[in-house]
């Protein structure tokens, strides 16, 4: 069963400028007492804020995954246990302040540089759904999914969510 959006605690609250500002209270505080954690989209902007995060990283995955830095299990162990693992307790500002921001500054200045700057889709994604290799709906993309079925793969990444939501809810009190 994908329980993705009920186990992510985050919620993305937004309003439209005929929106009441009561109906955005009486929205960000029941997701306080079902537990979520909302956060205020001060902006109209596409994708919101976690999409375009996301998207931002993923475009430098690509990126490096298309140039033969690391493979597909390389920089999703590299994203779990090193940067990810950080910002499921700190957050990237406060990962900035504990390093530093004049070391992210001089850091920043090097590596900007060399960050990909692409405005299409990947071509390594491209060549993947055109082959039909959709993830985890065709049983193969970056990884083969063959001989699990759906919801066992569901059930693993709920069960460890799930355990990571303990972990969160322990943190953040």
């Amino acid at each position: 069963m994908n329980l993705w959006g009920i186990i992510i605690p985050l919620v993305e609250i937004h309003h439209g400028r005929n929106t009441d500002d009561q109906a955005v209270k009486a929205v960000r505080d029941l997701m306080i007492r079902v537990g979520k954690k909302p956060i205020f989209v001060r902006k109209e902007i596409p994708g919101f804020i976690v999409n375009r995060i996301q998207a931002a990283y993923n475009r430098e995955i690509m990126y490096l995954l298309e140039q033969g830095v690391a493979t597909p299990e390389d920089l999703d162990m590299a994203s779990r246990a090193s940067y990810g693992f950080r910002l499921a307790c700190l957050g990237p500002l406060a990962i900035q302040d504990m390093n530093g921001l004049d070391t992210l500054l001089k850091a920043g200045t090097v590596i900007r540089k060399s960050l990909c700057n692409a405005t299409e889709p990947s071509s390594a994604l491209v060549k993947k759904v055109e082959a039909g290799e959709l993830g985890l709906k065709s049983e193969k993309g970056w990884y083969d999914y063959a001989g699990k079925s759906r919801e066992q793969v569901l059930d693993e990444r709920n069960r460890k969510l799930l355990q990571q939501l303990v972990l969160f809810n322990r943190l953040e009190k």
